[in-house]
Parts: structure tokens; C-alpha cells; sequence
């Protein structure tokens, strides 16, 4: 895992997150696996190599960039540009937490489709009133060997969360807690 800012990314620090991460994916492999980018997220805390982040790096906005053998972790603060690049290998844990309350009245269209087997990822914009379907904000942890980064979104980005994690190869260590 590289800390580093974007003004830095040039000469043989490129060259080192590139052999760690690998270079950006084809236009044509998006398309066939999806974006190469993530949903929005907010920085939440990051302990990297034993070391806790100080506040002005907590509460900002990030997204993940997919490489061939990595991630990188795109921080915005104030118009600069920070990344922390993880190779897959590194990864040892990520952990979805997901939160919903459905509680459909007895004659209301979301709870029929609930009954004929509609999935509540559809189901929920037939809920008619919102006290009916309530998601938590998502949160969203990602263990390395090298440290640990908790980050949070919105609650309706769960699905394309685990399906963007999911399609980068890295299916097998995401463990969904609900």
C-alpha cells in the first residue's frame, strides 16, 4: 500500500504504483466488467501501517479506481488530490454492513410483490411511503496487511458496492453483515 499525493505521481513513484497496481483498464474491458470506477464514499478513518490518520483527512470524499492487480483509493480534499494504492494481493478482508427495515402495510403493492417473490432491491420503489422501506447508511471496511480504512455511503449503494468488489476478483473476501 503507496500513500501518496497526486502532485508526486511522476518519475519512479509512477513507476512503482504501476508495477503495484497495474495500469488502467481498456475501454473495452469496462464495458464487458463494468466501470472502473466506484460509487461515492466518505473517509471515515484509516490506520496505515500502525499509524491513525489526523482529523483534517477524515470526513472526505472518495471513490476507488480499478487496476488490472490493485485498487486505488482516490481522496478529494479541497480540490487535492490524494491515493492510496492497494494490490489485491494485500487485501485480506472487506466487510459490507447492511441495514434495512421493511415494513410494507398489508394491502400495499410492495408487499404483494414481496409474497409473489420479487427481490426487495426491485420490490422497495412500489413501497408507496417511505416509513415502509428505511436503509441505513452503508459501511464499508477494507482490511489489509498494511493497515485498515473504514468508509461510508449511501445506504442504496450496497448492490452496486458488492457487484463493483465483486467483478475486480475480489468475490471470495467480501463478507456481508447485516
Amino acid at each position: 500500500m503507496i500513500f501518496y499525493k497526486e502532485i508526486d505521481y511522476n518519475g519512479t513513484l509512477r513507476q512503482n504504483i504501476d508495477s503495484l497496481v497495474g495500469s488502467q483498464i481498456s475501454l473495452k474491458d469496462q464495458f464487458r466488467n463494468g466501470s472502473s470506477g466506484s460509487a461515492l464514499f466518505r473517509l471515515r478513518e484509516t490506520k496505515l501501517n500502525n499509524k491513525l490518520s489526523d482529523d483534517t483527512y477524515l470526513n472526505l470524499r472518495c471513490n476507488f479506481e480499478k487496476r488490472t492487480n490493485g485498487l486505488i483509493l482516490r481522496i478529494n480534499q479541497n480540490q487535492k488530490l490524494m491515493n492510496i494504492a492497494i494490490d489485491f494481493d494485500s487485501i485480506i478482508k472487506i466487510m459490507l454492513f447492511k441495514k434495512e427495515v421493511v415494513s410494507p402495510r398489508f394491502f400495499s403493492p410492495m408487499r404483494l410483490l414481496l409474497k409473489l417473490g420479487m427481490s426487495i432491491r426491485y420490490a422497495r420503489y412500489f413501497s408507496g411511503h417511505r416509513s415502509y422501506y428505511i436503509v441505513e447508511p452503508l459501511d464499508l471496511i477494507i482490511k489489509t496487511s498494511e493497515g485498515i480504512m473504514r468508509l461510508d455511503s449511501n445506504g442504496y449503494n450496497f448492490y452496486n458496492t458488492f457487484n463493483y468488489f465483486s467483478k475486480a476478483g475480489l468475490k471470495e473476501k467480501i463478507e456481508v453483515i447485516e
